[in-house]
Parts: structure tokens; sequence; C-alpha cells
């Protein structure tokens, strides 16, 4: 009888109490072990042992028990804890002892699929102080600590339940507090939670898409779904450190009815794989003082509202620096989709597509006149290697809030930066500070500049509208409607630009130049201020000018198709071809070197003066004794013709 005492619950369990006495013969003095190796002839062959049925009451002997534990089925007569409430109820009676639980909640048989976070235990008699946590550490009673035996804790471990449909929010947070320090996996979910699930102090995070967090909307508590770090304090506190996710995050909101923030991060040397957030009335995802990390996708989708990016990366107080995003995704998003402050930051892609505009109006102020904002981008000596960005062309958003445009507005700036692949095509374009940047490959339906930007490069844009203001170079361009000057600017150089108008209206400094452009038509050329040089086009191709009363310019070579200058357009020309040459009103222009196909009509400068010595071309037909040339002789109108 001491040897049957001694025996596990296991044992204990298969043996009903009419069935001890007969048994006790057999077992007393024989070890269990002893009991399944005895009679080498009886042992079980090689193919699987049939089920066994149990002789009658008081009639089991040692020769029955060794085969019913060989039999094929032979575990069933291992005994079972029933759930890990039960398990608080079970005392151990000997140091190391081993129990199997069949799964975590009560009722388990009559569910599908239900025997779920059970496993084995073992009993730690040197523990007396480990509070019962519900899945690692199981607490009886008694005090007695039962500990799981297991290579990896799941959420399945501590009561959470699969599908969806069942609220795992405090089974879960007790999970990841389990977790600390070490790895947490979210596969085989997905988890219903009406709370913020904290996952700042783990190491290493595991997910797919199999673990995707379903967020009770209507009956959540805080202001973020997931969160690693602590939004609340400040950027150098509360932060994560270290933290890895290997996999795919996903939060999906079940709906957008009230405001609600999906995905927090902040911290530093974060290895981050793949985050995803759908249907948040508030910001999808937001890294915030981020450092020294790699991400390798960001993607959120139908989050955001007018107030609020569904992607927000940068710092009130601090910077998102020294990180790379491999690629960004932002699908979809209601009116807000992108806000980018990043300081010594590479990101290699990023998707803004299908934005829903829904008011013409926001409050934003930006110089495009433009009074709402769907991206907002400021790079400090970072990267951005290819964008694509557009507004979505339906009209209602998927909830039903009507779309007021389908002209998407970006606000792009860059301080020692580069953005080198743009496709906005159907977008605004607005640029209102940084300097030393470059942007490559750039399309759009128009872009706005305007101080303080400086010493910015464009090249291969193709836009329709170009404004542009001061220290800017252009280079193999189309702007295929019209480029305008911003109110003071200067020093603006266009290389290898296809234009459709020039017009300037707007008072500028000056330092203009056009080189090797190809322009449809110019108008108004404006005049430069005291100590800037007037604007200057060289080697070009202009298929129509015709000047404005006032403007000032220098025609250095090239070919212009047709020139019929407006009253009082003070234009040069020098060295070039035309197709056809003529003016309106007063004549106030200089031609030297200039080949005409057809000249309607000529004369030297009337009003305007120019320094003595400047000489003027005579063109068309000359008659005899008449000059073909005229030199100015007082340094303001006077003018003597050279026969």
């Amino acid at each position: 009888m001491r040897l049957l005492k001694n025996l596990t619950d296991k044992t204990k369990n298969t043996i009903n109490t009419s069935r001890r006495s007969a048994l006790t013969k057999v077992l007393v003095g024989t070890p269990l072990v002893a009991l399944l190796t005895l009679e080498k002839t009886q042992a079980a062959p090689a193919a699987a042992a049939p089920i066994t049925t149990l002789p009658p009451d008081n009639e089991m002997t040692g020769k029955d028990l060794r085969r019913m534990m060989r039999a094929s089925d032979g575990l069933k007569s291992i005994g079972r804890c029933s759930n890990i409430r039960d398990l608080r109820t079970i005392e151990p009676t000997i140091i190391g002892q081993k129990i199997d639980v069949a799964s975590y909640h009560p009722g388990w048989s009559d569910i599908a699929n239900g025997a779920l976070g059970g496993g084995e235990f073992w009993y730690d008699a040197a523990d007396t102080s480990s509070p019962d946590d519900g899945g690692r550490v199981i607490v009886t009673k008694g005090g007695k600590r039962w500990k799981r035996i297991t290579d990896q804790l799941l959420p399945s471990h501590f009561g959470c339940v699969p599908g969806g449909k069942v609220d795992v929010t405090d089974n879960m947070r007790r999970y990841i507090n389990a977790c600390q320090g070490g790895v947490a996996d979210f596969t085989n979910g997905p988890w219903l939670i009406s709370g913020t699930l904290d996952l700042t102090n783990l190491s290493k995070i595991v997910s797919d898409s199999t673990g995707k967090f379903m967020v009770d909307t209507e009956n959540f508590h805080g202001d973020w779904a997931i969160q690693l770090g602590d939004p609340k304090q400040k950027a150098g506190q509360g932060r994560c450190g270290s933290v890895s996710l290997d996999g795919i995050l996903i939060a999906h909101s079940h709906s957008r009815s009230r405001k609600l923030n999906g995905i927090y991060m902040k911290g530093s040397w974060l290895n981050i794989g793949h985050v995803r957030a759908e249907n948040f009335n508030g910001i999808g995802i937001y890294q915030d003082s981020v450092w020294d990390s790699t991400t390798q996708r960001l993607s959120a989708e139908l989050c955001g509202n007018i107030s609020t990016p569904q992607i927000k990366l940068g710092s009130n107080g601090d910077t998102h620096n020294a990180s790379h995003i491999v690629s960004i995704q932002s699908e979809q998003a209601y009116h807000y989709s992108l806000y980018i402050d990043v300081l010594r930051d590479v990101i290699d892609n990023i998707h803004a597509e299908r934005t829903y505009i829904l008011t013409n109006d926001d409050g934003t102020k930006l110089q495009s006149n433009v009074k709402y904002r769907n991206v907002f981008i400021l790079l400090g000596n970072s990267i951005i290697n290819h964008a694509v960005m557009d507004a979505a062309t339906t009209k209602t958003a998927p909830d039903g809030t009507p779309v007021t445009s389908h002209q998407l507005s970006v606000n792009l700036n860059a301080d020692y930066g580069a953005v080198n692949t743009l496709n906005a095509r159907n977008s605004i374009l607005c640029t209102n500070f940084g300097h030393l940047s470059t942007f490559d490959v750039v399309a759009c339906d128009a872009w706005y500049f305007s101080d303080p930007v400086t010493k910015l490069s464009i090249s291969d844009l193709r836009a329709k509208r170009v404004v542009a203001s001061s220290d800017l170079q252009f280079t193999n361009c189309v702007i295929s409607e019209e480029f305008e000057l911003r109110f003071n600017a200067k020093n603006v150089t266009m290389s290898s630009v296809d234009i459709g108008l020039i017009d300037f209206t707007a008072e500028y400094q000056g330092d203009i130049s056009f080189s090797n452009c190809h322009i449809k038509t110019v108008k108004g050329l404006g005049k430069p201020k005291p100590a800037f040089s007037v604007t200057v086009f060289r080697d070009c191709r202009i298929d129509n000018l015709t000047g404005a009363n006032g403007s000032r310019a220098r025609f250095y070579g090239g070919f212009i198709n047709a020139i019929n200058l407006a009253s009082g357009s003070s234009t040069e020309f020098y060295d070039l071809s035309c197709g056809s040459f003529g003016y309106q009103g007063s004549a106030e222009f200089i031609t030297r070197g200039v080949r005409a196909q057809k000249v309607n009509n000529w004369a030297h400068p009337q009003h305007v003066p120019f320094p003595a010595g400047t000489t003027t071309d005579v063109l068309g037909e000359i008659k005899a004794g008449q000059p073909f040339r005229y030199i100015n002789v007082d340094g303001k109108t006077g003018w003597r013709g050279e026969k």
C-alpha cells in the first residue's frame, strides 16, 4: 500500500476504489517501470497494440495492467487535471511532482477544439513567494506552486481564447507581463481586446496574419490599441529598447464610430518587421522619438481623420532619427495620409494612395492657396528613394462621408535632404522650408515654392505649373503650362527645361536665367530691381515671344519662331535667328546679329534709356542711303544712324 500511495496523481486517477484491493498484491514492492517491462515475451509487438478492454472490477492483475498500459490507447489510463481552476485545488505531495492539465478553461470537452492552454506543470517546493499569474505560476489553496513546463509561453496558457469573439484583454495583459524581458508569441489568434496592450518591456514579438488584434472600439478603454513605449511620457522617458518584431503585428478597429489610435512606438535599437493598422478614427501608426532603428514596413489603411494623420513619424519634443524604414504604405487614408518629420533617416519606399479628401478647408495655410493638407513631409538630412501619392477618385469614402476633391495637397520640405523619385501626378506640391536639397524625378500637377527655401535642385520634373521662389535650379524638366516667379524671387536657373508659358506678373529681384530651354510662349518678363541682372535666355528655342510693357530681358543665341513685341517691351536680342520679327506701339528693343526670315517692322529704341555706345542693327530691307545700324550717343534716348 505504501507504493500505491506514492504513485503520481496520473496513476491514482486511473484506478477506482473497487480495484485497488485487487491491484495491491501486484503493485506492492514492484516499481511501475518494472511492471511495464516484466515478461518480455509479453511485450507489445512492433505494430500498435490493440485497444484493451479492462477486466471486471476486482479481477485486474499485474498482467492486465501491463497490457493496458502498452495498448495504443494506453494514455487514457493516465490521469489528467481537467483545468487550471481545478489545478488550484490539487496539493502536490512530492518535490518535483508533475501533473498534466487538459485545458485552461472548465467545460472544454463541450467546445470544439476547446482543449487550449493546458500542459504540464511541476511542483517547485523551493518557491514560496511567486504570485499566481494565471498561466506560468499557479498557486494552490495551500500555498504550493505549480509551474508550467514549456519552452515558450503562449496566450492560450493564460486563458486567451482565439477567434476574435471573446474579450481576452485581461488574460493577454497577464501573458504579456509574464513574458517581460523575453518572447511573446501572438500567432494563432485573432484576439479580441477592449483595452491598451503595453509591449514595452518585451524583448521579442512574434506574430503573423493569424495573430491579428481585433479592437472592440465601442467598449475600448485607452487612447492606443497597442503601445511600445509610453506616449504620455517625454521623449527620453518611457521608451522601449532593443525590441524586435518577427513577422507582422496587426491591429484592426471594428469601427470608426469614435476617435481611437492604433499602434504607438517609441524607443531605440528597434528591429521591427511589419506593422499594420486598420480602420482607426485616429492615428493608425505613430513612430514617435524612434532612434537608431530599422523597420521593414509600416502599413495603415482606412485610418486618420481631418486633423490626425494615418501614419505619423516624428516627435513634438525630440526627433525621429538615424533610422531606416524600408516601406511605408498609407492606403485609403481619411483626409490626412502622412506626417513625416525625420532627421538622418532613410525611407526606401512610400505608397500613399487613394486618400479620401473630406474638406477643402481644414485650416491649413499654404502658399499654393490650397486650404487643406493631406501629406506633410520634412526631411532633415534624410532621403526618400521612391514615393507614389494620389487621391481617391470616388464620390464618397467607405463610411459614406462625401469626398470634396480629387487633388492631393502635399507639403514637401527638405533640409540637406533628397527625394529621388516622387510620382504625385495629380497632386499639388508646396515647399516652404529647406535648403541644399535635391528633388530628382518628380511628377505632379503643380509645385509652389516660397521663402525661406534656398539652394534647391530640381531635376526631371514633370508638372503643369510651377511658381518659383529664390535660389532654385531646374534641370531636364517639363513644365507644360506655366512657369511663374514668387514675389521677391531671385537667382533661379532653368537648364534644358520645356515650358508652356512664361508670364512674370509678380515683382521679383532678378538674376533669372534660361539655357537650352524650349518655350512655347513668353509674355511678361517683368524687370529686375537695381543690383540684379535682367532675365537672360541662352540658346533657347521659343515659339512665340510678345513680352509686355516694361519687361526687361536679354536673348543670346537660339531660335525664336515669332517675335511680336508688345509696346514698351525692352528686350535685347544677340546672335539669334527668328522666323518673323515685329513690334506694336513703342519700340524699345535692341537687335544685334539677328537673322530674321521675315521682318514686319523695326525701329531703334524710343523712350527707354540705354548706355552710351550701345548699338542696334537694322532688320529688314535697307535702302540706299539708309542706316544699317544705330548707336546711342548720350546714354539716354539719343540715337545716331550709321550708314
